[in-house]
């Protein structure tokens, strides 16, 4: 007979309250990426939006909230900046450093919020 230590466990996060949170959690990121897709948006780019709503924010901030490298961080602004969603200013407070702000809304197709322009109507919410 075979030690019963021995047999194969069932995974706790296949079933489950775990098993429908990851379920519930992938369908969640599923449509998050449809609602952003439509307005050429990345995950990533919406939650670096999201970071730079409290106002004028660091580069290292963003990259620390995203747990992403300086370099990929660079390479997120670049694009946001490039679609004219941010603008990267020098720090007022250390004219080193730089700080990456929202850009106002524009143009007749900005007539609601911001958030309408940039497709990420849920980070409001």
């Amino acid at each position: 007979m075979m030690d019963p230590s021995l047999q194969p466990q069932p995974d706790p996060f296949e079933g489950g309250a775990i098993g429908r949170i990851k379920g519930a959690l992938a369908s969640l990121n599923l449509e998050i990426r449809r609602t952003l897709r439509p307005h050429g948006l990345l995950t990533s780019d919406a939650r670096a939006l999201r970071l730079c709503m409290a106002g004028p924010t660091r580069p290292s901030t963003i990259a620390q909230g995203l747990d992403i490298s300086p370099a990929a961080v660079t390479q997120l602004l670049d694009r946001l900046e490039e679609r004219h969603l941010i603008l990267r200013t020098p720090d007022p407070d250390d004219r080193r450093a730089t700080v990456v702000a929202l850009t106002p809304p524009r143009g007749p197709d900005c007539t609601g919020p911001r958030s309408r322009r940039s497709g990420a109507s849920w980070m409001r919410s």
